[in-house]
């Protein structure tokens, strides 16, 4: 125990009630901060706890279904590998049907060819950003006149 200061009198009581005061205990200012930090450090953990199940939930899931997937393809492939030689073919065909289509596109003269389409599309090309140009540059003197208008007052 403390001796009380030479001199006892108030300073001496004073002395006395701040050690008994050390040794209270806690306020209740400190007890509620102390539940408030724990309930949201509950909180917290608890939220990134169901986070990670739900991801381990949905990747099960999604395991799921790629496994039935593979199998289907698997028992699918089975069932498609016999016409893979009829359709070879019919690709075959049909790529060659195109190739020649394309060749023979290219070589005939009665029509207009590239490029002469690519001649027309610059030209329009052309026209387009000389149109927009001159409605951007009308657009921004009309929008120039305005702002003065409005700023002088008139």
């Amino acid at each position: 125990m403390r001796r009380p200061p030479p001199g006892g009198g108030a300073e001496g009581a004073r002395m006395s009630m701040d050690d008994q005061a050390g040794r209270g205990g806690f306020t209740i200012a400190e007890v509620l901060v102390a539940i408030l930090i724990t309930g949201l450090v509950s909180g917290i953990i608890f939220a990134s706890y169901m986070g990670a199940i739900r991801i381990v939930y949905s990747s099960q899931k999604e395991m799921e279904r790629t496994a039935l997937a593979r199998l289907i393809a698997m028992r699918t492939k089975s069932v498609f590998e016999p016409l893979n030689a009829v359709t070879a073919g019919v690709k075959e065909f049909f790529m060659k049907s195109l190739a020649l289509k394309v060749r023979r596109f290219l070589v005939a003269e009665d029509g207009p060819t590239a490029v002469e389409y690519a001649v027309m599309l610059a030209l329009i090309v052309i026209v387009c950003l000389g149109t927009i140009t001159t409605i951007g540059t009308n657009a921004n003197v009309t929008f120039n006149s305005v702002a003065t208008k409005l700023s002088s007052g008139s």
